[in-house]
């Protein structure tokens, strides 16, 4: 019997898709929908790492990228796209509300800053400030970038953290005066 998985602090496990998770579909459609339902919102990037992997490949050619754009082209209604992220039909960009965090002991599971969707790091942001009410820009940037699982606030990781509380902000769910930022 295997033991029931412990939530991480703040939000479930980020948990990449995996070839060992499913047989791999033959037909592009379908893999690409199932890894979508199961990592969604993820970049199109990551999304083309595991299809490379599930053929057996360790790089993201120009061809493979263009074959995943045009299968998500074909899939219509079934994986919704919004800039760089492949989203599955469920989950509404608008209001989706939820986090992923990253568990050290699961590969994969950090994913690079500039994979995070905007909205997911303003929903943790938000997190935060549910726990603190407000603080220092600089100090809700670290706070989130702790949150998410990254160690170091590197140009990358500031910078994504910047878009989603500046998201926050833009979408009313958090407010700026003077540096500080604050639940509305």
């Amino acid at each position: 019997v295997a033991e029931p998985e412990v939530p991480a602090p703040g939000g479930p496990v980020y948990r990449p898709w995996s070839t060992e998770d499913a047989a791999v579909p033959a037909r592009l459609g379908p893999l690409v929908t199932a890894i979508v339902g199961a990592e969604g919102p993820v970049h199109v990037d990551g999304v083309c790492r595991r299809v490379a992997a599930s053929r057996g490949a360790s790089r993201v050619g120009a061809r493979l990228r263009a074959e995943v754009d045009d299968a998500v082209r074909a899939l219509g209604r079934r994986v919704q796209r919004r800039g760089d992220f492949l989203w599955p039909p469920e989950l509404s960009p608008d209001h989706w509300d939820g986090f992923r965090v990253a568990d050290p002991a699961l590969e994969g599971s950090l994913r690079r800053a500039s994979e995070l969707p905007v909205e997911e790091v303003a929903n943790a942001a938000v997190a935060v400030l549910r726990a603190e009410v407000a603080m220092p820009w600089a100090d809700l940037v670290r706070e989130t970038r702790s949150l998410l699982g990254f160690g170091r606030t590197g140009s990358q990781v500031e910078e994504a953290m910047d878009r989603g509380i500046r998201h926050a902000i833009d979408t009313g769910r958090a407010a700026e005066r003077d540096r500080f930022v604050a639940l509305p």
